[in-house]
This record gives C-alpha cells, sequence and structure tokens, in this order.
C-alpha cells in the first residue's frame, strides 16, 4: 500500500507548486491503456499472420521461423510496460483522492518524480494550472470524510456501471468468436477439398481459440463482472454510512476508501472505449438523481 501524504500545512513550498493532478492522471493512464492496447494488437496480429502463413504459401518460412517468434516476445514486454504505468496511474490517482477528500497534500518531491516521465509539452500542460475546467468529483462539500465518502459513492456506482458493461462486451465478443469458429470448422469440414486444407484450416480454428485464453479475454470477462460487483458493494457501504446523518469517523471512511482502492489496483483498467459510450447515457443519471445536494 502506498505510503498517504500529510495534512494540508501552510508552507509556502507547497502551495506555491502548481500541478494539474486530474491532467496528469488522464495522461498517466491513457498511457498505460496505449500500451496494454498495443499488446493486445500485437497478439491478435501474431495469430492473423499465423493463420495467414499456415493457409497460403504467400510467405517464406522466415516468417514462422523468425518473425512470428520476435512479436510473441514482444507482445508480453509491452503488456509488462503496461503493468508497471498502470501501477504507477493507481499510485497517483490514489493520492488525488485523499487530497480532494480530506485535503491531505501532494508533497513536492511526489510531484518532482511524477514531472521526470512527461515530455516537455505535458510538463508545460500540467504545470500551467491547478485544476481542470471541471472538478473531477461531484461533491460540493468541502474536504472532510464526508467529501471523502461521497466520492467514495461516485466513483464505485461509475465503476459498477462502466465495469459491468465491458464485462459484457467481452463475453460478447469472446461468445461471438467461439461460434464463428466452430461455425466456420463445421463449413470447412462440409467443403473442404482434401485432406490437408481441412488439417490447415482445423490448425487456425484451433489457434484461435486458444488465444481468445492467452490473450485474457475470458480471464477479462470475469475481472470485469467481479470488479462490477466489488464496486457495488463498496458503493452500498458508503451510502449506508452517509444515509445515517451522524458524524463521519474520518477513520472508518479512510478506511473503507484503502480497501476500495486495493480492489480497484487488482482489477483491469476501465478502457476509454467503454467511457465514451456510457457517459451520455450515466451522466444524466447520476446529476439528476444520484448526486447528493
Amino acid at each position: 500500500m502506498t505510503t498517504m501524504s500529510s495534512p494540508i500545512t501552510n508552507s509556502p513550498s507547497v502551495s506555491s507548486q502548481k500541478l494539474n493532478v486530474q491532467l496528469l492522471m488522464k495522461i498517466q493512464g491513457d498511457k498505460a491503456k496505449l500500451w496494454w492496447n498495443s499488446s493486445v494488437m500485437l497478439q491478435i496480429g501474431i495469430i492473423l499472420l499465423s493463420g495467414y502463413t499456415t493457409l497460403t504459401t504467400n510467405f517464406t518460412t522466415e516468417v514462422g521461423l523468425f518473425i512470428i517468434p520476435l512479436l510473441s516476445i514482444c507482445a508480453p514486454l509491452l503488456r509488462w510496460r503496461a503493468d508497471m504505468l498502470k501501477g504507477a496511474y493507481q499510485s497517483l490517482l490514489r493520492k488525488f483522492e485523499f487530497s480532494d477528500g480530506l485535503g491531505w497534500v501532494i508533497l513536492p518531491r511526489e510531484k518532482s518524480e511524477w514531472l521526470l516521465v512527461l515530455s516537455k509539452k505535458q510538463h508545460q500542460q500540467v504545470t500551467a494550472t491547478d485544476r481542470m475546467p471541471e472538478h473531477y468529483f461531484a461533491s460540493n462539500k468541502s474536504p472532510s470524510p464526508e467529501r471523502l465518502l461521497e466520492n467514495l459513492e461516485e466513483s464505485s456506482w461509475w465503476s459498477k456501471h462502466i465495469a459491468k458493461f465491458t464485462s459484457i462486451a467481452f463475453g460478447i465478443f469472446t461468445v461471438a468468436v467461439l461460434l464463428g469458429s466452430f461455425a466456420i470448422l463445421l463449413l470447412s469440414i462440409q467443403s473442404a477439398v482434401n485432406q490437408a486444407s481441412l488439417i490447415s484450416i482445423a490448425k487456425v480454428i484451433v489457434s484461435v481459440i486458444a488465444a481468445l485464453f492467452s490473450l485474457g479475454f475470458i480471464r477479462l470477462t470475469i475481472e470485469y463482472a467481479l470488479f462490477s460487483q466489488a464496486s457495488a458493494k463498496f458503493e452500498e457501504k458508503s451510502c449506508q454510512i452517509l444515509d445515517t446523518g451522524k458524524t463521519i469517523n474520518r477513520e472508518e471512511a479512510t478506511k473503507l476508501l484503502h480497501e476500495y482502492q486495493i480492489t480497484r489496483a487488482g482489477a483491469p483498467m476501465l478502457p476509454n472505449w467503454a467511457w465514451a459510450l456510457n457517459q451520455k447515457r450515466l451522466n444524466p443519471v447520476w446529476t439528476e438523481q444520484r448526486r447528493r445536494k
């Protein structure tokens, strides 16, 4: 677990440094997702290339003996890099949540480490101002345990719905590929010219099915579903505490957020396309029905 920053002080050196943490989070998150997407696309490319070389004679044996194994080595390296960037993004997000919820200061030494990994243009963008035009969380409370739980309620509510949508999307894709593969195999058996062509097609089908497991689409379907269920539980817990109307214990609120952060860190990152496809549908619901006044 990452060590959290200390509560707010009036130190001039802290307050004088500008850092748009929200923009920095977006840059770090998008970078991690880009590497992860590149890894997935490379693995899909390997499967397609393997299938093409199996069914045709357009490529020489060097493709099978050198290029495909080389790409197979690069794919997990890209995934490893994506996991490293995801860890850095999650650490930044955790500190931001406590900064926004409880007013904990992000220390200058922490800021300097984050800025080192940015390009010159990105450095200028994130240090131009302290905040983006819109607040990251909808709560209008001042930093307090109550605001912290309201932020948690909002974050877990969005995670619940986006993760569920993503799980369904990956599930539909996986089932479609499996059914399509078996359908092609059955059609191939009926229309195969000779046994050699049938064996080649069968090899490709088996490779596609195996790829669903190696690429992790089946695992992702399950993990997104589990993350959606876990987010729903955290949303319910935060609502129960807020709805009592009593003074919220800081330690209890902090512990609950810690548990949510640990759960989120172990789940796959929510893809940008899932956010984009659901924002117009979910934003009005949150603003009109769920947002606390």
